[in-house]
């Protein structure tokens, strides 16, 4: 696919949260995971799932996106992506 049809987004590879306690080293790594990055939008799709509250499994749909820094592909949550004109 040729990156002139693919969507470009900002995206992040996991939650923003806080966490005390951690070394300088792991607020490092915690950060990398929680920066907003830019990237191409690939397509949906869908992974099982298993609920941690009633351990049945379930399917979620995950976006597929191209790190346009790096070339990384990566799975991201669909409220962790946000598309651009």
């Amino acid at each position: 696919m040729k990156k002139e049809s693919l969507r470009k987004v900002g995206f992040s590879i996991a939650y923003r949260q806080f966490e005390p306690g951690l070394s300088e080293e792991e607020q490092k790594q915690l950060y990398e995971k929680t920066r907003e990055r830019e990237g191409y939008f690939h397509q949906w799709v869908t992974e099982e799932t298993q609920s941690p509250q009633s351990g049945r499994f379930y399917d979620k749909t995950m976006a597929l996106v191209e790190d346009l820094e790096t070339g990384s592909i990566y799975k991201v949550e669909t409220d962790l992506i946000k598309f651009k004109d």
